[in-house]
């Protein structure tokens, strides 16, 4: 049976990280509030500053809705619903110690509810803490096997922690409950792209695309995509539609900018450079961008200027003193250029390009029997070589770990809850309590929630709207059927209970 002992989370732990491994608040699901379900026969009704901290915090006025909630707090301070709502908004400060603190309350007074744990595992994972993240959304699953919120939270923790496989299995049982998922999509997709399977990627950001046809971050990567598989004509498409709502943003204009550079294109290519560099002046990849156009539209005064203000920068300093010695080999003053070459490898020994290029350049003199010549361009032909294989190994190596979602698809609708069953960090030993369909009670004031029998309580999670859903909200696809979670009692791997974590 699920373990009674309740989690909580190590606030100084949290403190200990967080200056030298600071969250990353931008990976935050998006978690609303909730539904309100008309359960007056069996609760009071709560604090009226309940309800405006709510509305504050959907309208992102995450300071006033911290002041309602702690008002609403004052008046029933054991309101499970108030301190899981006050901690929502006071991670969206960024105040995620304020938050475990509300958490560790919460999850103490109800330790077998998932939506306080979802929370905890959730803000765990943005701020690094992985391993207790995981036992937090394990716990949480003993609850609630149908909350698209957990799956995805987990996924993103395996995703994390490099567990591509794990990921992409938590992410496929999102999927099944809702096909359109956007939060799973977009992971499954940046997964694919982050570890080079771009055609897989190009799959998944269609799929997300046509449900959040703006997302411009989608049409970004995707177009990332599409230029490093060759497809420059449809990047130049998702890049100029992406930057029609980010018309600034760098990140967009440099991939446009390349590929610009790559199609010969080299005006469109200085314009978009030159903007990047109207809008952060000591930019050094837009730099060495803008002189490598000037080097290939023969600008190489230009060019030359450029290399010299971004070893002015110190940002990659041995690449950029690469750049200007093949510079200065192209323009034939060959003792400037040998110079940066051998700096460069000074740097770095293995530097397989600047071999190469100084190998020729000794070439160009007159010099190729010299036996630092042939020993530079012998070296360089090695470590080429070994970067290909490199490259070859580990394309190869994470392709398995991101192919099995593409079986999510058309026949999706027709998967049963028995997918679950392959949940193996699922931590239920035996799940037999019946889900009510029609009733949640995530919103009931906690006064009256202890009168409420055990077998409709004690199945309630997260769900698109704050955990508050009956069974049939959970599957938008109605030939998915009906599902007990009794069926699933046979299916469901033990991986031992989850422990205490000392505060």
């Amino acid at each position: 049976m699920p373990s009674n002992s309740p989690i909580s989370i190590d606030v100084k732990e949290y403190l200990q990280i967080k200056d030298t491994n600071p969250p990353d608040y931008a990976d935050l699901q998006k978690l609303p509030f909730g539904k309100k379900f008309n359960m007056d026969f069996m609760r009071k009704p709560p604090h009226p500053s309940r309800a405006k901290g709510e509305e504050e915090y959907r309208q992102g006025n995450y300071a006033n809705a911290i002041d309602y909630l702690s008002e609403a707090l004052e008046h029933n301070k054991n309101s499970y619903t108030t301190l899981c709502n006050r901690a929502m908004a006071y991670a969206a400060t960024k105040n995620l110690s304020a938050a475990f603190d509300d958490l560790n309350l919460a999850i103490a007074m109800r330790p077998n509810e998932s939506r306080g744990l979802l929370l905890a595992g959730e803000y765990c994972r943005i701020a690094h803490m992985y391993e207790i993240a995981l036992r937090c959304l394990n716990k949480a699953l003993e609850f609630d096997l149908f909350s698209k919120h957990l799956w995805n939270s987990r996924g993103a923790t395996y995703y994390a922690q490099g567990k591509y496989q794990k990921a992409t299995d938590d992410f496929n049982r999102a999927l099944v409950l809702k096909l359109s998922d956007k939060f799973a999509l977009r992971k499954l997709a940046e997964m694919n792209w982050s570890i080079g399977q771009y055609s897989v990627a190009i799959s998944n950001f269609n799929k997300l695309l046509a449900v959040d046809p703006d997302n411009s971050r989608a049409l970004y990567l995707r177009g990332d995509c599409l230029s490093k598989s060759g497809q420059l004509q449809a990047a130049l498409a998702d890049f100029n539609k992406a930057l029609l709502s980010n018309p600034n943003d760098t990140k967009i204009l440099f991939s446009r900018g390349s590929v610009y550079t790559t199609l010969a294109l080299y005006p469109q290519a200085l314009d978009d450079f030159n903007l990047i560099l109207q809008l952060d002046n000591n930019n050094s990849r837009a730099i060495r961008a803008r002189a490598d156009v000037y080097r290939l539209m023969g600008r190489n005064t230009e060019a030359l200027n450029d290399l010299n203000s971004a070893l002015e920068s110190g940002t990659d300093h041995a690449e950029v003193l690469f750049e200007r010695g093949r510079l200065y080999k192209e323009m034939k003053k060959y003792d400037l250029a040998i110079q940066d070459l051998r700096n460069v490898i000074a740097e770095n020994p293995e530097h397989s390009r600047a071999l190469a290029h100084l190998g020729d350049t000794y070439r160009f003199l007159g010099k190729p029997n010299d036996d630092y010549v042939s020993q530079s361009i012998d070296k360089a032909r090695l470590l080429q070589m070994q970067e290909r294989n490199l490259s070859m190994r580990e394309t190869n190596g994470v392709r398995a770990n991101v192919e099995t979602h593409e079986s999510i698809g058309a026949s999706t609708g027709t998967r049963s809850v028995e997918n679950f069953a392959n949940a193996g960090e699922t931590v239920v030993e035996n799940v037999g309590k019946t889900m009510d369909e029609s009733v949640s009670v995530a919103n009931m004031d906690d006064s009256v929630v202890e009168s409420v029998d055990k077998t409709v309580i004690e199945s309630v999670g997260v769900s698109e709207s704050m955990g508050e859903r009956s069974v049939e909200s959970m599957c938008e696809n109605s030939s998915m059927g009906e599902r007990s979670v009794e069926s699933m009692d046979d299916r469901l791997v033990n991986n031992g209970e989850i422990t205490n974590i000392a505060s």
